[in-house]
């Protein structure tokens, strides 16, 4: 039986196609089960994803809080001013550029070329967190320190360059291709996770149930229904989304209005993130 068979990563087999565990050759073999990143084509029947998790080693024991891939490369961020950058399937140190100030990186977003903007902290004075962001543009790095915007937690950004960064005391900060722009506090509450549908929409979310929406490009408070902490936000459209909180918290935004949806645990979700399928997923305390 014929059986051409390609390298996929991210595929197994199934049907009656094999591949070996280096992905380098394949043969057909009804009771063979593929276990490594091979792929089968057409004339072998079907392939699917194969997603497994597994644990991805890197150059580093600092504490690692945001990530962002771009096509089979990415970017890694991190404490003490640790950024990896993913490329042939492994992370590597790189270099983060030098300032005045040491600081911690807390998020990362990139753009569809793959630049963007890395945000952060830093504390000058022994006592107050100030933003700290870094610029990725063209494979090159540069910082840059504000005193006039507080600590930055999350960012997002459109396809095109632009987006927003939310952090300590009510801070919100804008970006526009290569420029930051400060921005104002909105309240005194932190924020922690923010989402856009494009650059003039979206939704942030924060301390005591904090939510601050996005139209037309200006922020205003949004009704929250719950006093939990918001720890992320993922819009599936301008008009619906979730939020994911302390204890297992979990906010359904139905046709604009944010309500509390019946959650599956009770341990602190932090993160969002939705599959291709569009199945939502959301990660958290003790492994969940």
């Amino acid at each position: 039986l014929d059986c051409p068979c390609t390298c996929d990563t991210g595929s197994r087999c199934e049907s009656n196609c094999a591949c070996d565990l280096d992905c380098t050759a394949c043969s057909c073999d009804v009771s063979f089960s593929c276990t490594s990143s091979c792929g089968c084509d057409a004339d072998c029947g079907s392939t699917s994803q194969c997603n497994q998790l597994h644990e991805q080693t890197t150059p580093t024991s600092a504490g690692l809080t945001g990530v962002a891939l771009h096509g089979a490369g990415g970017w890694a961020v991190g404490s003490a001013q640790t950024i990896l950058k993913l490329a042939a399937g492994s992370f590597d140190t790189v270099s983060a550029p030098s300032g005045d100030y040491r600081y911690n990186l807390r998020d990362i977003a990139l753009d569809a070329d793959g630049n963007g903007w890395a945000v952060g902290s830093f504390n000058p004075f022994q006592s107050y967190q100030y933003a700290a962001v870094v610029r990725l543009q063209s494979g090159i790095l540069s910082v840059d320190f504000t005193t006039v915007a507080w600590a930055l937690n999350a960012v997002d950004l459109t396809a095109d360059g632009k987006g927003w960064a939310v952090g300590e005391k009510g801070q919100i900060s804008s970006f526009d291709g290569g420029t930051f722009s400060e921005g104002i506090w909105h309240g005194n509450q932190t924020f922690f996770g923010v989402d856009l549908v494009d650059a003039d929409t979206g939704f942030a979310v924060g301390a005591s149930g904090t939510i601050y929406k996005l139209a037309n490009g200006v922020w205003t408070p949004a009704t929250s229904p719950t006093f939990s902490t918001l720890y992320d936000v993922l819009l599936t459209s301008p008009q619906e989304g979730f939020a994911v909180g302390a204890n297992g918290t979990l906010l359904r935004l139905p046709n604009g209005a944010w309500s509390i949806d019946t959650s599956p645990t009770n341990r602190t979700l932090r993160r969002l993130t939705r599959l291709s399928s569009g199945t939502l997923v959301a990660v958290g305390e003790y492994g969940t």
